[in-house]
């Protein structure tokens, strides 16, 4: 079963996955503008392939790294990433308790700004293209300029697949992967 495996009959999707001779695999996915990977070891069982992740600790892709004072009556919050470079066009969610909250996106200084409040006040990063939605960063009422930092170690986090007793059924020498019941076979086959 070892080798490089490709998927096929998926308009738009490109996926390979690699198994090699030692037990481990590598499994890379790209749809649209996301990339998603994984890596592990993987076995025949019973007339399949079984792909177990390998256990990986990235940390939280986002990190409050400094708060200050700033001016009152509104609540700045940047994003750089890890060399220090601004970070535009990512979303958040501004939050006060007892309200909706206020949806923002990092202009291209990386900064979004809301209206401050005596509250106590959170912020929340989404990454809607990986489906991820940070727990709430709780803000100092008596802060009102915030900096947070992308770690490149928790953005590789959201990429990656786990892979937990994936069961992959053989098929005449393709691979069959179905993650979710609802979801269409993914086919891999050899070139």
């Amino acid at each position: 079963m070892t080798g490089h495996y490709y998927l096929k009959g998926m308009m738009e999707v490109g996926s390979e996955l690699l198994l090699r001779p030692d037990g481990k695999f590598e499994f890379m996915l790209t749809n649209g503008a996301a990339d998603y990977w994984g890596r592990g070891t993987w076995k025949a069982v019973d007339g399949a392939v079984v792909l177990t992740s390998d256990p990986s600790n990235h940390g939280a892709p986002f990190v409050l790294v400094k708060s200050e004072a700033g001016k009152a009556g509104e609540t700045r919050v940047k994003l750089v990433g890890p060399e220090g470079h601004v970070a535009p066009n990512f979303d958040l969610w501004f939050l006060v308790p007892g309200t909706k909250g206020v949806a923002g996106r990092t202009d291209f200084d990386g900064m979004a700004v809301f209206p401050s409040s005596a509250e106590k006040r959170a912020i929340v990063w989404t990454v809607p293209m990986y489906d991820y939605q940070s727990p709430p960063f709780g803000l100092s009422p008596e802060k009102h300029d915030f900096t947070f930092e992308i770690s490149r170690e928790g953005m590789i986090g959201l990429m990656e697949v786990p892979f937990k007793d994936e069961r992959l059924r053989i098929d005449n020498g393709a691979l069959i992967m179905k993650r979710d019941p609802e979801a269409t076979e993914a086919r891999y086959v050899k070139p």
